[in-house]
């Protein structure tokens, strides 16, 4: 697919800017915020307006809406993994996938049953593959691999972002203002992350402009004696900081359109931990969120206003988890940084098992920590397979990243939804569910991981 900007006679506007570093980690972060807050945006809400409406088993009908999510998340996910990979573009797909959001922004306020409400949230789930397939495989064409960690961490501060602004925003607008209200802010907040999306000038695109800017500079730049080529040589080949443009791509993948790389992918022993590991991490949070507010209403009577301001005690702890796993992952590999985030979750599952409000917040607190602490390391082991098999792109082992979370997520809501609803004692089983995810994340982690054949970083 041709590209906007390399085939122009003049220098696009803001380049350098436009392509660097910050700013397309600054786009991917505000598109997984915008996502997780239009997703979470309802979470509060929903099994109120569900009552009002005159549903009942308001759990299982809130945990087969996340389904719906995900069964979205795998349709899309395949999609957009192969246009981004076959027309060798991010751009495009990214802004589909932020004009699909907002598509299903609408169809959701306006829908008039739970039925439409379910298509709405399948619409929104395909949408939401696309910004984080795409966007995560940008990240990976421009960040070196020794930072990749570190990057992904700080464009995974959206996610707990949005998670924390979506509960509160959700409930205040829907009590103050209606059904509506949040819905409006959804889609304003969407308009503006499809601006930024125009903006990006992506590096492959940039590269050809880039050098012809270094060429004069370099010529003019010209040694007059043999220890002055060297020095020069010496500064052209040091680190550029962090937030410079890249000049060249990372990684160049030679186009290759058979099975083979794809079949050498899920031969990885990686690509199978990354996998597992997102499934425990996806079985959790959608189990918690389906079930966390409606505990919050039986034991303490909170209504949607309160349970969005204990939301924010638990997930703004959380916002730097994944940049310190990260940076912890880039130094000292992936293995042992998922192992510790996950074992320390553990403790904290046991204590909510505990009716007392304060403790609950803490240990609701930590585990979010500790948990979201694991996404960063995942996602370094998905980035080593690209980098070790040769015709993988970065959009196909995302894809397995995404598909993984999309099974996860369809099956945590539902199981912890309904052990909620139909158990004698549905919270504490849903605890125990998320220790036992835990638990295996960790030993599938011990017994198949380890140091890459061909260390990424």
């Amino acid at each position: 697919m041709a590209s906007l900007f390399v085939h122009k006679k003049t220098k696009p506007w803001g380049l350098e800017w436009r392509s660097s570093i910050n700013y397309l980690t600054f786009v991917v972060g505000l598109g997984i915020g915008t996502d997780t807050l239009v997703y979470g945006l309802p979470v509060a809400v929903i099994p109120y307006q569900l009552d009002i409406w005159g549903y009942t088993d308001l759990s299982s009908r809130t945990g087969w809406l996340m389904f719906a999510f995900a069964v979205g998340i795998c349709i899309g996910t395949i999609i957009a993994a192969w246009i981004s990979e076959r027309y060798n573009t991010r751009r495009l797909p990214m802004l589909a996938g932020m004009v699909g959001l907002i598509g299903s922004i609408i169809m959701f306020m306006l829908a008039p049953t739970y039925a439409v409400l379910v298509v709405a949230r399948v619409l929104q789930g395909l949408a939401s593959a696309i910004i984080w397939t795409v966007g995560v495989a940008l990240i990976c064409d421009a960040v070196p691999p020794n930072k990749v960690g570190q990057q992904m961490g700080y464009a995974l501060m959206g996610l707990n972002l949005g998670a924390v602004c979506a509960p509160p925003i959700g409930g205040a607008l829907y009590a103050k203002f209606g059904f509506y209200a949040p819905f409006y802010f959804g889609i304003a907040l969407s308009l503006l992350d499809l601006i930024t999306r125009f903006l990006v000038i992506e590096p492959q695109d940039a590269k050809p402009w880039l050098e012809k800017i270094q060429q004069p500079a370099d010529s003019e730049a010209q040694p007059t004696s043999e220890g002055d080529s060297e020095d020069k040589s010496l500064e052209k080949d040091g680190p550029a900081p962090e937030g410079d443009t890249i000049v060249s791509p990372v990684v160049t993948m030679e186009e290759d359109r058979s099975w083979r790389p794809i079949m050498e992918m899920l031969r990885h022993r990686l690509t199978w931990v990354g996998a597992f590991n997102m499934l425990a991490y996806g079985m959790v949070t959608p189990s918690i969120n389906a079930t966390l507010p409606l505990r919050l209403w039986d034991v303490f009577g909170f209504d949607s206003t309160i349970v969005g301001l204990i939301y924010i005690a638990i997930v703004v702890p959380s916002c730097f988890a994944g940049v310190l796993s990260g940076k912890m992952a880039d130094k000292w590999g992936s293995k042992w940084i998922a192992v510790l985030y996950f074992g320390a979750a553990i403790p904290w599952y046991g204590l909510l098992i505990i009716p007392k409000l304060p403790l609950d917040i803490v240990a609701l607190a930590f585990q979010s920590f500790f948990l979201q602490g694991t996404v960063s390391p995942i996602m370094r082991d998905f980035f080593t397979v690209a980098m070790e098999v040769k015709g993988v792109g970065f959009a196909h082992v995302f894809a397995i990243f995404n598909m993984s979370y999309a099974i996860a997520a369809a099956i945590g809501p539902v199981i912890g939804s309904n052990m909620y609803d139909h158990l004698s004692d549905g919270w504490l089983a849903v605890c125990v569910f998320c220790i036992a995810c835990m638990i295996a994340g960790i030993i599938v982690t011990l017994i198949f991981s380890g140091k890459s054949e061909k260390e990424a970083a």
